[in-house]
Parts: structure tokens; sequence; C-alpha cells
């Protein structure tokens, strides 16, 4: 589920309510953008301009945030949606033990280890292989490599063997048969994003991807 999925035609909300229809809908992975205040508190937003948006704040949010500031905007983000706070998402994964947090925009991997208490069950998206060796050194378990296509890439993935990887979906048809040598091989889960075609989505799945990023119910 995409930025917490879908909810009353809006996207990326990253919200309690999406994630929790989302959940009702049945989705098991939830992928939240999170990004963290200069107290060192996680949020969940998509990024600063959509969030200036929802909250309707006079004064602009940006990179380097107060959590006071977001917090005055939990109550009335995107009218009638809460934001997602470290507390809540701890909740939520901790009330729903088959649930499965995927990660994006967040590079502070202390703290991401630090406030969320259910690391087992999460998968973290990585953008670079500086980053990913970083990853691991601070312990996260299932980081993700973006594969964007290039020669680098490739080399990466034959020695670190990553355990997930994500692809825009563009680059799965592009790199169509080289994917699928990494999907049969069984020993990488490969996730694409973002598509919102059920029938392009109903053949990437189970073919040459394992999921697909979606914000569909």
């Amino acid at each position: 589920a995409h930025g917490g999925g879908g909810i009353k035609n809006y996207k990326y909300t990253n919200s309690i309510e999406s994630v929790n229809k989302s959940i009702n809908d049945g989705f098991k992975l939830i992928e939240l953008d999170l990004h963290v205040s200069r107290e060192g508190n996680i949020f969940a937003f998509h990024d600063f301009k959509r969030l200036n948006n929802a909250c309707k704040s006079d004064k602009i949010i940006s990179k380097n945030f107060e959590s006071s500031s977001l917090m005055k905007c939990k109550k009335r983000y995107y009218d009638n949606l809460t934001l997602l706070h470290e507390n809540e998402i701890n909740n939520i994964f901790s009330n729903n033990s088959n649930l499965i947090l995927v990660t994006d925009k967040i590079k502070n991997f202390s703290i991401l280890k630090q406030k969320l208490s259910f690391t087992e069950r999460m998968i973290v998206e990585i953008f670079s292989i500086k980053d990913y060796i970083i990853s691991r050194l601070n312990g996260i378990k299932y980081p993700m490599y973006n594969f964007q296509g290039n020669k680098k890439d490739k080399i990466f993935i034959t020695i670190f063997r990553p355990k997930f990887i994500s692809i825009h979906v563009n680059n799965v048809l592009k790199h169509k048969d080289y994917i699928r040598k990494i999907y049969l091989k069984n020993k990488t889960l490969i996730y694409a994003y973002t598509s919102n075609d059920r029938e392009l989505n109903n053949i990437l799945i189970n073919n040459l991807v394992h999921g697909v990023y979606t914000d569909l119910n």
C-alpha cells in the first residue's frame, strides 16, 4: 500500500486512516515516507509541499523542522485525516503482528532502529551503495536496494546479493530479461513501484516481480 494506501481520492497521505483502511482491505505490506525532526522524532508524510498543503499552516514547514510544528498539524491534516507520529506507527504495527513496514525517504538508520520497535518486520528502501553499507553497519536487517538499471547496480547485485530490490515499473519492462533471471533464482524479492494498472500488475506479479506498490484499494 503506497504511502499508506489510497483513501477518499487522496494518495500518499501516510495517515492513520489510510493505513487502517489498507489493513482492512487486506494489505500486508505498508509503505510509509518517514522523516526525522530536529529533535530526532519520526513522522510520516510524503514530501514538504504536500505536507504544507495538507496542514494549511501559516508558517512553512521545511526540511529542518521541529516536532512541535507537526504536532500542531496533526488534528487538521488533510482536514480530517491524522498525521502519523512514531508512537502511532509503533502502535499500529504492534497490534498487527503480520504487518510489514516498507520505509522510504529516511536515511537516519540509527534513529529508525532506535525509535521503531518492530525491526524484524521492516524493509528499508536504499538508494545508493554507500547507504546500503551504512544501513547494514547500523543493524538494518532488511535493506532494499533500488535498482536503476545501470552496470554498477548489476555488479552490486552480483556481489552483495541483496534480499530485496525495488525497481521502477518502467525499468522492469526495460530490463525484463535481467529481472526475470533474478526472479527465477528466487533468492531476491523484487518490488516494483508504482502502478495503479490492475492488468499490468497481474502480468508482473508472479512473473517478473513479487509485489507492486499501488494506490489501489
